[in-house]
């Protein structure tokens, strides 16, 4: 047994993950106290929003390249010359387009600060956020290669670290600035993190030179096709959340608005167990993979592992959502432990699922991952709609679990010959989809 654990790689990256997920995890739940805490469930909704805004303008200014530059270098990280290409050429676009988008920012601001925060003047914020975003597209770039290159010590390293400081920021800025403290420390934190992720990534001794002459069009045109895929999800997964909050506070009122958005909160929280080791190991496998076999091996540990783990877990915080609620946010929030039941319904069926997701992007199937993920939201801001009106918020977390057991329904359809008939296309032409 100790054998097989030493010599099994997805072993030692999850139990080495764990130290990384359990600092997130802390580190999560303190923040989501202090923003209950200091903010309340209105400012748990203007955050809301600020999130979502800065999270689709975050992922345009590093242009979606982020899952194209992990797929290519572990398909050729032995090819140097190749790697320089593909490296190079995303360095200079998006270095482009980040500082682009910042000179957007800062001219459409007041527009923009209206739509966000209402009757707030956070200006400020957002030039400070403009500021921020080519030092977040050069970090991101960095994890991307670390990620490519499978350096899984380094990169969890450095996202415990990046968490610990992130910690330690959001804290000293909530209790001191409240609703703008709580802003300026995503801006921050997602900022400065280049100085840890550079110290890693320089740690783990990758050999890559960016330079101009090394600006690649077919490697560009490769990345736009995973630019295309990330683009749609920062898109429209940001924008029907941002549909749905607003529609909860006309329709009954802002306090159910803030319950659903710490709802979220809790939820992105516990998914890190999950999510973090799809993104670190799951995705470079998938993506490099060139046997059926040794993808259906990796693809199998996730349903073996990966969601009876989750499955106890959503069981546990079932029974202990009352404690869950009052640790992580305090007693105004109780009314949130009335949605768990359908919401962790929803989160075992998104779990179920997202090895589907992370296959379909490993393997470019751009046509199917835009299909499935803007079919995703279109169910589920329809059945929110419907049924808020019809039985309240409780409407809001059933369409979620509605709309995630759809999703998998036509992830097992989609891959059906993959799972039953052992047929997968595994060559890389980054254009054909599967059926």
């Amino acid at each position: 047994m100790l054998n097989f654990i030493k010599k099994n790689q997805f072993i030692k990256v999850l139990g080495y993950n764990s130290i990384a997920t359990v600092v997130k995890f802390i580190s999560g739940f303190v923040s989501l106290k202090l923003v209950a805490h200091f903010l309340g469930t209105e400012g748990m909704v203007l955050l809301g929003n600020f999130k979502n805004f800065n999270s689709s303008l975050k992922t345009f200014s590093t242009f979606g390249f982020d899952g194209g530059i992990t797929k290519l270098i572990s398909e050729h990280k032995n090819d140097t010359d190749k790697t320089n290409k593909i490296i190079s050429t995303s360095f200079i676009s998006r270095l482009v387009i980040a500082i682009t988008l910042s000179i957007l920012l800062i001219v459409f601001a007041s527009y923009i600060n209206i739509e966000l925060f209402k009757n707030h003047n956070f200006n400020y914020l957002l030039y400070a956020l403009a500021i921020s975003l080519p030092f977040y597209s050069l970090n991101s770039l960095f994890i991307s290669i670390i990620n490519g290159f499978q350096e899984f010590k380094h990169l969890i390293s450095c996202n415990i670290i990046t968490s610990l400081f992130g910690l330690i920021l959001s804290t000293l800025l909530i209790y001191y600035h409240f609703l703008p403290g709580a802003i300026l420390a995503i801006i921050i934190i997602e900022s400065l993190s280049i100085l840890i992720t550079y110290y890693f990534y320089r740690k783990s001794k990758i050999n890559v030179t960016i330079k101009s002459i090394s600006f690649s069009y077919p490697d560009l045109k490769i990345l736009l096709q995973f630019s295309i895929m990330t683009l749609t999800s920062a898109l429209i997964a940001p924008a029907s959340n941002f549909l749905i909050r607003n529609e909860i506070s006309e329709l009954i009122n802002i306090d159910s608005a803030g319950y659903w958005e710490a709802l979220n909160r809790i939820s992105n929280y516990y998914m890190l167990i999950i999510t973090s080791i799809s993104t670190i190991y799951y995705f470079p496998k998938f993506s490099s993979s060139r046997s059926y076999y040794s993808l259906k091996n990796e693809f199998s540990t996730f349903f073996k592992i990966l969601l009876p783990l989750f499955i106890v877990l959503a069981i546990c915080i079932y029974f202990l959502r009352k404690y869950v609620v009052l640790i992580a946010l305090n007693e105004d929030f109780l009314p949130v432990t009335n949605f768990f039941l359908w919401y962790l319904i929803g989160d075992v069926f998104n779990v179920a699922s997202l090895a589907f997701g992370y296959l379909i992007m490993a393997r470019t199937m751009t046509k199917t991952y835009i299909f499935t993920e803007v079919s995703f939201y279109i169910i589920y801001v329809l059945l929110a709609h419907i049924l808020l009106k019809k039985i309240g918020l409780n409407g809001v977390i059933i369409g979620y679990a509605i709309s995630n057991f759809i999703y998998l329904v036509m992830m097992l359809i989609i891959f059906r010959k993959f799972i039953f008939l052992k047929k997968i296309n595994l060559e890389s032409n980054h254009n054909n989809d599967y059926t």
